[in-house]
């Protein structure tokens, strides 16, 4: 634990790539997934508010990396305001894994290596996001 809690900034650091990698790789599933095509069948109400919920998680995605990249140290520091971003951060990922195992198997998802491989490699990076967030808010706490 002492290796991983010297290096804290630079597993923040780590993190916030790996969430806008996340984010940016995002922009492909709509054309993955045929958005369009599949929205068109929605209801219009339920499609802006879909389409809102995607902006605001995106947006979110994009902020938690910028902040984790640009002051990586700020947040290992363990202020208050350190202790709140990461508590948050760390809950944030784990509500994510947490829906992905819930509805990760939906009907409809599609089928093939190709898409069978892309969700082991994302539920390994949300747990990995919500284990470094934890850790941190964790040391942030000073229960490490």
């Amino acid at each position: 634990m002492n290796i991983f809690l010297k290096h804290l900034p630079q597993w923040l650091w780590a993190a916030g790539i790996v969430q806008l990698a996340l984010a940016l790789g995002s922009i492909a599933i709509p054309f993955l997934l045929r958005w369009k095509e599949e929205m068109a069948k929605v209801n219009g109400l339920i499609r802006s508010i879909f389409y809102t919920y995607s902006v605001y998680i995106f947006a979110t995605n994009i902020w938690f990396g910028l902040i984790s990249v640009c002051i990586p140290r700020q947040l290992a520091g363990a202020s208050p305001l350190a202790l709140a971003t990461t508590i948050f951060i760390a809950l944030y990922w784990w509500g994510r894994v947490a829906v992905q195992f819930r509805f990760g198997r939906a009907p409809g998802r599609p089928a093939g290596l190709f898409f069978t491989l892309g969700e082991i490699v994302l539920w390994l990076l949300f747990l990995a996001l919500a284990a470094v967030y934890t850790l941190a808010a964790c040391h942030n706490a000073g229960a490490l």
